[in-house]
């Protein structure tokens, strides 16, 4: 199975937004390949305009995912203490109805 695939069919569909745009960064990369000129002059100041603009889209798309997971695992945290608080009162209603 291809990457693509493989990512296609292990996401979760409702963070499907939050994903690496895989395809589009695939396809950028084939455009660019297809557009390289052929005189070596131009070719090597295509290829560094071309690798700049990929990897500003992959920092792009990498700080769009760290975001999101960022935020995600403060969600857990939060969930986590809330959890923790009502377990403790739960512990502590259960000694005093022991006592």
């Amino acid at each position: 199975m291809k990457f693509g695939e493989q990512l296609s069919s292990h996401l979760t569909p409702e963070w499907r937004k939050q994903y690496i745009r895989y395809e589009a960064l695939k396809s950028m990369l084939y455009e660019m390949i297809t557009a390289l000129p052929t005189e070596t002059e131009d070719r090597e100041q295509y290829i560094s305009q071309m690798d700049e603009k990929f990897f500003a889209e992959c920092e792009r798309e990498l700080t769009k995912i760290n975001l999101f997971y960022s935020q995600k695992i403060a969600e857990a945290q939060g969930k986590f203490h809330e959890l923790n608080a009502e377990l403790l009162a739960f512990k502590e209603a259960l000694e005093n109805r022991e006592t």
